[in-house]
């Protein structure tokens, strides 16, 4: 009669719990195998998309300012080094507000200094303030197919060749060069030259196994989750004995 009444009182609170805990035995069960097998899978070698890097380890988020360039991409990481594609291209004094086309080379301006490169990418010059160059710079693009510039608000047509540049009323129908939406595998292969490889999949599941992907919380709710296993394994031995 005592054995009956017990199984009575474990058996639904062993279900309960068993129902709970079916998540997390599961979502240990295959981190663990995963994390068993992790040099043949090269989990430490792997490293995780961008975005769950961001989402899970608060990685703050890059200020990659990109332009497209007649198919390829001219692109500035945090106001520093200039990328043409994926290649390190050269410095640039400020941030990078446009790209254009002049004859047979072709222009960069930055916030402080415009660069001029022929058509190969070799630099020509550098224009800045020690040219007279109107500063900074906001806006690079035509006004009326004459290349031009804008600083605070004022647009001038630009003469490369002569080096003058003078106040222009073209402003309206002006066509400045626009930054695009850089492709996701570019932008993550510029952001990894800039934070290193980031977090691989390794630290990522012993991270996940452990719970200290959700901080100190997610490090108690792993602890409450193996008290809770250490019940549903004692009430299912008790349980079975009952039954005998």
């Amino acid at each position: 009669m005592l054995k009956r009444k017990l199984r009575l009182i474990l058996w639904p609170w062993h279900r309960r719990i068993g129902l709970m805990a079916a998540f997390f035995i599961l979502m240990l069960s295959i981190t663990g195998i995963l994390l068993n097998h992790s040099y043949s899978l090269g989990l430490s070698k792997n490293h995780l998309p961008l975005s769950i890097a961001q989402l899970f380890y608060g990685i703050e988020k890059t200020d990659i300012i990109s332009f497209n360039f007649k198919g390829d991409w001219i692109s500035q990481v945090e106001g520093g080094q200039l990328y043409f594609g994926t290649k390190e291209f050269i410095e640039c004094k400020g941030y990078l507000v446009g790209v254009a086309k002049y004859d047979q080379s072709w222009l960069v301006a930055c916030n402080h200094e415009l660069l001029v490169f022929t058509a190969d990418g070799e630099l020509i010059e550098r224009i800045g303030k020690q040219h007279g160059l109107p500063l900074p710079l906001d806006n690079i693009g035509y006004c009326t197919q004459q290349l031009c510039l804008q600083s605070e608000g004022i647009s001038y047509q630009l003469d490369i060749d002569q080096l003058t540049w003078r106040h222009t009323n073209s402003q309206a129908s002006a066509k400045w060069s626009l930054p695009g939406n850089l492709p996701n595998n570019l932008r993550d292969t510029l952001v990894s030259f800039y934070i290193g490889p980031g977090i691989n999949w390794e630290r990522f599941l012993l991270d996940l196994h452990s719970g200290r992907l959700c901080g100190d919380w997610g490090v108690y709710l792993m602890d409450f989750m193996a008290i809770l296993f250490i019940i549903l394994g004692l009430s299912g031995v008790l349980i079975w004995f009952t039954k005998k």
